[in-house]
């Protein structure tokens, strides 16, 4: 399951832990060390999208089949800059995040993007994260 890796550093716009935006599927898949589901693309995706259950991860990829999006999901606790993202109320972990100079956009009441680091929040009410995403630049402005 992921090397055992329970908190993972985020690097804007590359990947997080050994995951690597713009890495093959076929190189992720022989990499980690579970069956992924596949599922079929949704909302602005245009390909399928592997689900690791186990690991807790879904990972979302162009036509080209090259990863485009990270979807992490507890216990994993993706951190940036010593942020623990996971679970924090979601208007905490705006503030954490202003105050290093990022600028949230919101998608809608339960999640926002910080474009200039490639980082989206999902928090479902009560307004606690309880997904963090690593998304390559520009994807918000391209079609998958």
């Amino acid at each position: 399951m992921l090397k055992n890796v329970i908190n993972w550093q985020i690097v804007p716009y590359e990947g997080v832990g050994e995951l690597r935006l713009g890495d093959s599927r076929a190189d992720i898949r022989s990499f980690l060390d579970e069956d992924c589901i596949t599922l079929p693309s949704w909302g602005s995706a245009r390909n399928d999208i592997d689900a690791y259950d186990k690991a807790c991860i879904q990972l979302h990829y162009d036509k080209d089949d090259l990863l485009v999006f990270i979807e992490i999901n507890p216990p994993y606790n993706p951190l940036f800059r010593e942020i623990e993202l996971m679970g924090l109320p979601l208007q905490s972990a705006i503030k954490q995040m202003q105050a290093l100079g990022y600028q949230e956009k919101f998608d809608d009441a339960s999640s926002c993007r910080f474009n200039d680091v490639g980082i989206a929040l999902y928090a479902p009410m009560p307004r606690i994260i309880t997904a963090v995403s690593i998304y390559k630049r520009g994807l918000y402005e391209e079609s998958i």
